[in-house]
């Protein structure tokens, strides 16, 4: 076969299968990357976003189908976005977590001008705040705050809270060591308190 007929210069999906793999050939343009990727990686971001709203109990937001799709598809924008490793793409994943819950607690307040606030439960953190659920709003602006203090803190945030993730698997994500990790996980949670509790 002419190689006329291909398209130009898409990157294939990786041989072995890996998620790194379909993520740099999706960036690069595959559309058989971007079908593989999304069946790749679809159930685990169900899995997360299950797990998170599983904590919001009765309260949740959302269902896991939407939060997980509407994440996805918001990813799925980011063409323009050099994905270093799976734990980069779930980074970023557990970001647009959080932008998806702000952008949705931002039409409530419109629509019923604050008569329906969308809290989240933050006793997961074990951070010393009362009420422990906070207006996911304050937690935004908080968390932005503390990304230009300190940009991997608010990112340990994302991925411990908003993704699930342990302090394994948030060191792999960051490329950091266990005891940074831990370290900046103690510094964010007290930051993210006093934060809270002096308000905007």
């Amino acid at each position: 076969m002419s190689s006329t007929t291909l398209k130009p210069r898409a990157d294939p999906p990786a041989p072995d299968g890996t998620v790194t793999g379909l993520l740099q050939a999706w960036a690069d343009g595959s559309p058989q990357a971007n079908e593989e990727l999304f069946e790749e990686i679809y159930p685990e971001l169900r899995k997360i976003t299950r797990q998170f709203l599983a904590r919001e109990g009765a309260r949740r937001p959302l269902q896991t189908t939407e939060l997980a799709h509407e994440t996805y598809l918001r990813l799925t924008k980011e063409r323009n976005c050099r994905w270093h490793n799976r734990g980069h793409f779930f980074a970023l994943f557990a970001t647009h977590v959080r932008r998806v819950l702000v952008d949705l607690a931002r039409r409530r307040n419109r629509l019923k001008r604050g008569g329906d606030r969308l809290e989240i439960d933050l006793e997961h953190l074990h951070i010393p705040v009362e009420p422990p659920r906070v207006e996911i709003l304050a937690l935004d602006e908080a968390l932005r705050e503390l990304a230009r203090v300190a940009p991997s803190a608010a990112q340990i945030i994302d991925l411990r809270f908003f993704a699930g993730l342990n302090l394994d698997e948030t060191a792999v994500a960051l490329g950091l060591g266990r005891t940074t990790v831990k370290r900046k996980w103690r510094f964010s949670r007290a930051w993210l308190a006093q934060a809270l509790e002096d308000g905007p």
